[in-house]
């Protein structure tokens, strides 16, 4: 979820990359015009300040998970690049400047946003002198549906604006705008002290492997510790907020990569499981594909022979009664698998064939 705020704060993040004081106190001031006021501070002390000349620009500062923030020796094919063509400033500068009528300049603004930036970094941009986002779309309309699109609506009718917003956590994007003539001015904790407050993602899913043939619905249960807020991704591109359990239907065959971020202020921590559903034709012993397959003995307490009428190529893969992946075997003809090494109870045996068909039998373990 987008926070938008109107004439009150501003989340920051800046750094240069020779410091780093830990946790830190940050402010960025964002004037109506070009002005050497306009800049960021760190613990009171200033870090950047001005303007690179009175073109309407939009600012990007990058800093790592430990306040580190990138300078322009970085190329990211802002305006003020090379550094050392002293374009702005006759020194290395702590933001990258995009001029707002300059397609290339913004086409590489949006796959920096998009691509470059790695996760967990925190990056900020801020409009000195003002934003238009209806030329923004004019001269570049992919950076101006970024925009959008991870920030909200809110930025097509604002005269100024700053973002923010944590890399690869999209709840934490936050959103200013201002009229004209507004000043904004948003302080920040930054590169929190977590030792004390780290939370600990922890959650269960009824079901790992699941058959169509039956029900694609999975419960999970949250147990996460010293968490005040939950996201769950359900691999599928939908996610949910989840404090206690979620009842989630997967409806398409594959394999979902489940995860759970858990946070407790600024500090994160993360889970994942792994959900996979198919579609069987059988869950006995005897295949109904054109392979033939067999499972035998079953029950077993020795070994469990796969027998073929036209062997496949493929991959079986065995699960206990908790979802955990216990065996992966590789199909080639008659195989044979030691069962001496499980615990008695029910598993689940998924075979995949390299033709993509898919079949789940059980087996019980004596």
């Amino acid at each position: 979820m987008k926070n938008i705020h109107r004439h009150l704060q501003i989340i920051i993040l800046f750094f240069t990359t020779s410091y780093c004081f830990g946790q830190s106190d940050l402010r960025i001031e964002c004037y109506p015009t070009y002005e050497l006021a306009n800049g960021f501070y760190l613990n009171n002390t200033l870090i950047e300040y001005g303007c690179c000349g009175n073109t309407p620009s939009i600012y990007l500062g990058v800093a790592d998970d430990t306040c580190a923030f990138w300078n322009n020796e970085t190329d990211l094919g802002n305006h003020n690049a090379p550094w050392d063509s002293w374009v702005c400033k006759p020194r290395l500068e702590w933001y990258f400047v995009y001029r707002q009528n300059d397609y290339n300049q913004l086409n590489a603004l949006d796959s920096v946003i998009n691509q470059v930036i790695p996760d967990n970094h925190v990056f900020f941009m801020y409009t000195p002198g003002g934003y238009d986002h209806t030329s923004l779309q004019s001269v570049c309309p992919d950076l101006a549906q970024t925009f959008v699109d991870q920030w909200g609506s809110g930025v097509e009718t604002a005269d100024m604006i700053i973002l923010f917003g944590i890399k690869g956590f999209p709840q934490s994007y936050e959103l200013m705008v201002g009229s004209p003539g507004d000043t904004l001015i948003f302080n920040h904790t930054i590169c929190p002290d977590c030792s004390a407050q780290t939370p600990t993602a922890d959650f269960v899913a009824s079901e790992t492997v699941i058959d169509l043939q039956s029900s694609g619905d999975v419960l999970f249960t949250n147990n996460s510790l010293n968490a005040d807020s939950s996201v769950l991704y359900f691999g599928d591109g939908n996610s949910s907020n989840f404090m206690d359990s979620i009842l989630y239907n997967y409806s398409n065959v594959g394999t979902y990569e489940t995860e759970l971020i858990v946070y407790n202020g600024s500090c994160s921590d993360t889970m994942m499981i792994t959900i996979t559903v198919i579609n069987s034709v059988n869950i006995d012993t005897n295949s109904k594909l054109e392979y033939g397959l067999q499972i035998f003995p079953n029950p077993s307490n020795a070994m469990i022979k796969l027998t073929f009428k036209n062997p496949p190529y493929g991959s079986c893969f065995v699960y206990d009664s908790s979802g955990r992946n216990v065996e992966q075997i590789k199909l080639d003809g008659a195989t044979s698998y030691s069962a001496s090494s499980l615990e008695s109870g029910m598993y689940s045996v998924v075979v995949r064939y390299s033709t993509g068909e898919t079949e789940l039998f059980k087996i019980l373990v004596e």
